[in-house]
């Protein structure tokens, strides 16, 4: 799209000129549809004042690009001669000039130039291999209408009506002279061919006579060739062709009058659909020309194109959408209504969607009561079982727990569990060999150390009382850490994986086999006498072995020899028994040892008279007289209360030295004569050697 500017008395929709009241700006607006062959007016609207806005019309077109045509009173031109230089250089030599011609007064944004085609030089200065450019300046001074409002998608740029008409002369060899002469806006404007080449000027004649403005146009043409070193012979000619345009033109007074050569006018007329010329068409045409579009003017193209892309302003980079949202913020109405609307939007946005939602649900849900009433089930049992996780313990977990770290070679007597109070075991420890040889203390500390590895048992306190030769028996209390705990015992420890049955009788089930009628593989028979192979009765089952001796039964009283007893007594195996086989000594687990003694006559056949069970029990003594068996008698050392020691010497003891220590101070605790002082303080020093013997358990282990 081209904006051509016409200055005139407005009276209602025409332009008058030559009136008093003063000048007025209107606009023409020419929108152009150009290919690569053609370039064709599709529409052309006369616009009143700045005010108008053109998005309307022309959103039937949508042109990319609009230019506005300077009037040649806002724009100064100056034509200088090049180097014969080529490419760059050439440009750079053009570049320099122009930086001359105006020495700064004019911003880069508002300076064009370009440099002429050949062609429409002098042909001595063709020859010459000289070119020769041009410069237009348009000052920051000059006063020019404002044009319409385009909309967004329209580049505005400017050019200057000394451009439009190099458009359309293109190419063309100039052999007449080119003349815009306007009566409105007093200007002239001339394109010459002078002896060094094409003359341009623009002059301004203000006369209100026709003959004497015609005069005017004659006197400055022939001023602009006589300072260019025209012959006379050139004046005479140029000025009779200049007269001969003035008087053949149709009404100077009422239009723009443009005299161009026969074979451009006629390449305008092809192009404009009007059978008429028009000046104003003419300088459109010329603009749209100068970028290059159409066939005539695509040789010009990159020569002229330059002088079409002048800006009122320094083009200013699009703003960033972030940017932009910031711009418009500024202004109070909206920074108000985005504010409002943001604390309607934080007010009422919960209760929206809470709105959503149930609508959601009620189209999801048949009945929402019933699924209320369930979820809420379902919290308060999930409620329920975490209080319970707290509050009370695995009692099945926890025994099954106890029973992995107890080793092979304690015998529990009871356990005692009470929810958030502790355990309480008791029973006996007895020294093994295998893995390792360990004493009967040793063994009990080794159930701590696996107790406490596991994270669910700690605090442990105990009362170990000395070996008698079956073991030490212990009470231990400890607490429960964490009960829920799941814990991966080790294959050898785990009771689920392989039973205590199974480790300490791999030959159970021939055991089981041999209690049922046939003897256990491996088996030996005890005898009493040296002759008999009659299997002896099996003995009944035998009192507890912790049981008190006073508890235990009396043996026969007799009065025969060693030898009838012998005789009397009847071997037979004894059926398996697991109390048995666990207490038997290292051999055959079936084997049966039988305790001899004198029997009454006619008892010989009383089941269990000259046998008793288990190895462990001590046989009862007989009195003096040999009727009834003597009191127990109290066995083992005489206590010793361990004297207080520091904590250098506890420091200084080595494994061997803490383990013999603390058991003569489990050994002195046990002693029903203590008083409550010597009490606490045995307690406190086994505590600290118990500790110590921890702490050397641990660097013999790391070492």
């Amino acid at each position: 799209m081209v904006l051509v500017p016409r200055l005139g008395k407005r009276s209602g929709s025409s332009i008058e000129g030559g009136s008093s009241e003063g000048p007025t700006f209107a606009w023409n607006a020419y929108v152009f549809r150009a290919t690569e062959e053609t370039l064709n007016l599709v529409g052309e609207r006369v616009v009143d004042g700045p005010g108008a806005d053109l998005a309307g019309w022309l959103g039937t077109w949508r042109p990319a690009r609009a230019i506005v045509v300077l009037p040649p009173s806002a724009t100064i031109c100056r034509s200088c001669v090049l180097p014969p230089l080529r490419g760059e250089q050439l440009i750079s030599a053009l570049r320099l000039q122009a930086e001359t011609a105006f020495m700064g007064g004019v911003p880069s944004h508002r300076v064009a130039m370009a440099v002429l085609p050949e062609s429409i030089a002098k042909p001595d200065l063709a020859h010459s291999g000289d070119r020769q450019g041009v410069i237009i300046g348009w000052p920051e001074s000059s006063a020019v209408p404002t044009p319409p409002s385009l909309p967004e998608y329209t580049d505005l740029s400017f050019t200057a009506t000394i451009a439009a008409l190099l458009g359309l002369i293109g190419g063309t060899p100039l052999s007449e002279p080119v003349i815009r002469a306007d009566r409105h806006d007093r200007t002239v404007l001339f394109a010459l061919n002078g002896p060094h080449g094409l003359l341009l000027r623009s002059t301004i004649e203000d006369a209100d006579d026709e003959g004497m403005w015609r005069d005017g146009v004659l006197r400055a043409a022939a001023e602009t060739l006589i300072s260019n070193d025209a012959s006379v012979d050139d004046v005479v000619s140029i000025r009779a062709a200049i007269d001969d345009h003035l008087r053949g033109a149709a009404s100077v007074a009422d239009s723009s009058f443009l005299a161009l050569p026969t074979a451009v006018r006629e390449s305008v007329l092809r192009r404009l659909p009007a059978s008429s010329f028009d000046a104003t068409r003419a300088i459109a045409l010329g603009a749209m020309l100068a970028t290059g579009k159409g066939a005539a003017g695509a040789g010009a193209a990159n020569l002229l194109g330059d002088l079409t892309r002048m800006r009122a302003s320094l083009p200013r980079p699009k703003p960033q959408p972030l940017q932009l949202a910031l711009l418009r913020l500024q202004s109070p109405r909206i920074a108000g209504t985005v504010i409002a609307a943001s604390i309607a939007a934080f007010v009422f946005s919960p209760l929206v969607f809470a709105v959503v939602r149930n609508g959601i649900l009620r189209l999801k849900l048949d009945n929402v009561a019933v699924y209320e009433g369930e979820n809420r089930l379902i919290r308060q049992k999930a409620a329920l079982y975490g209080t319970l996780s707290r509050t009370t313990w695995p009692m099945t977990k926890l025994l099954g727990d106890l029973s992995n770290a107890l080793p092979d070679t304690v015998e529990v007597e009871s356990i005692q569990i009470n929810a958030g109070q502790g355990i309480t075991i008791r029973g006996m420890a007895k020294p093994t060999d295998k893995p390792s040889p360990m004493s009967s203390s040793e063994v009990a500390l080794s159930f701590e150390s696996r107790a406490r590895d596991s994270g669910i048992f700690s605090e442990f306190q105990w009362d170990i009382e000395a070996d008698d030769g079956r073991g030490s028996e212990f009470t231990v209390v400890c607490n429960v850490k964490n009960p829920i705990k799941n814990v991966a015992w080790k294959a050898e420890e785990d009771n689920a994986l392989k039973s205590r049955r199974d480790r300490l009788y791999p030959n159970w089930q021939e055991i089981e086999k041999g209690s049922h009628g046939s003897a256990p593989a491996g088996s030996a028979s005890a005898h009493a006498g040296g002759e008999g192979d009659e299997p002896r009765p099996t003995p009944p089952s035998g009192p507890d072995r912790h049981a008190d001796p006073k508890s235990r039964p009396e043996p026969p009283k007799s009065t025969r020899t060693a030898d009838a007893s012998k005789s009397h007594a009847e071997p037979t195996a004894k059926p398996s028994d697991p109390k048995t086989e666990e207490n038997g000594e290292e051999g055959d687990p079936t084997e049966v040892k039988v305790v001899e003694g004198d029997t009454k006559e006619g008892e010989k056949d009383r089941p269990g008279a000259a046998s008793d069970r288990g190895i462990n029990r001590r046989k009862p003594e007989s009195g003096a007289n040999g009727d009834r068996p003597a009191a127990p008698q109290p066995s083992g050392p005489k206590v010793e209360i361990p004297a207080p020691f520091t904590d250098d010497e506890l420091n200084g003891m080595s494994l061997a030295q803490a383990k013999e220590f603390l058991g003569k101070i489990s050994l002195a605790r046990s002693s029903a004569s203590l008083d409550d002082e010597t009490k606490n303080r045995l307690k406190a020093d086994f505590d600290r050697v118990l500790e110590r013997l921890k702490e050397l358990q641990r660097q013999k282990a790391g070492s």
